[in-house]
């Protein structure tokens, strides 16, 4: 990967010639299509946790309101810390794959 930015490095300077003024509409395109597909990775990388908090609090709260007697919240945070870090430790290795497809696609777009 780090030959591909040295080459983005590179060829910038052929894109970009010092003295010109660069193109700012093309600037603005490529600041808007960066940020919204890092939003799109950003919400992906996060769903199955989102998904987690939903599923687990609303879980906590039908209890709460069946048992109001017991604090069910206090109960329920060491095995809500422990299942985030068990689906954590089970989803690095595709969270990392879908970033790096994603820092992948972002750099190529420098290259070409």
């Amino acid at each position: 990967m780090h030959h591909l930015l040295i080459a983005a490095i590179h060829d910038s300077y052929q894109l970009f010639v010092p003295g010109r003024p660069p193109p700012f509409a093309d600037f603005a395109e490529a600041a808007v299509n960066i940020i919204a597909s890092s939003f799109r990775v950003g919400i992906q990388l996060s769903a199955p946790f989102l998904i987690f908090g939903l599923i687990f609090y609303m879980g906590i709260g039908i209890l709460s309101r069946l048992m109001p007697q017991i604090q069910i919240f206090f109960i329920a945070m060491p095995a809500n810390i422990l299942l985030g870090l068990l689906l954590f430790m089970l989803l690095l290795s595709t969270m990392m794959m879908w970033f790096f497809e994603h820092f992948e696609a972002g750099m190529v777009r420098f290259v070409q």
